[in-house]
């Protein structure tokens, strides 16, 4: 259930910013400079993919600390997914307006790690199911 819910917050996330830094983007005169929205599409590609990792490695440093482990990784998990999408979708908005500069691109691909993660476990829990 938290995993839809990124993933939908995620898609309205993604589409608000392109709707209100998108409109910045003129791409009949492409800027020699990124968007404001390439450049958010690497900060919420970045803060998903730390929380990706930091759900990664969150369990075993709460299970030394003695601290349950399902309270430290529930919320990270579902924010990654929410902050990937939203990257992703901000990214492919600028490139849409012909924005191709290297943000844009990073943007991509650090938002495309965590997405393909998810969808790596996604298909993994689909084939073997718990």
């Amino acid at each position: 259930m938290q995993a839809l819910l990124g993933l939908f917050g995620g898609a309205l996330l993604g589409a608000g910013l392109v709707a209100t830094l998108g409109r910045r983007v003129d791409s009949e005169r492409p800027s020699l400079r990124a968007s404001a929205l390439a450049w958010t599409s690497i900060g919420f590609g970045a803060t998903a993919l730390l929380m990706v990792v930091t759900g990664i490695f969150a369990g075993p440093i709460a299970g030394m600390l003695g601290v349950t482990v399902d309270t430290v990784t529930a919320m990270p998990a579902a924010l990654s997914i929410t902050f990937a999408v939203a990257s992703v979708i901000a990214a492919l908005g600028a490139w849409a307006r012909h924005d191709r500069h290297w943000p844009t691109w990073v943007g991509i691909v650090v938002g495309g790690l965590p997405v393909l993660f998810w969808l790596a476990f996604l298909i993994g829990e689909i084939v073997v199911p718990h």
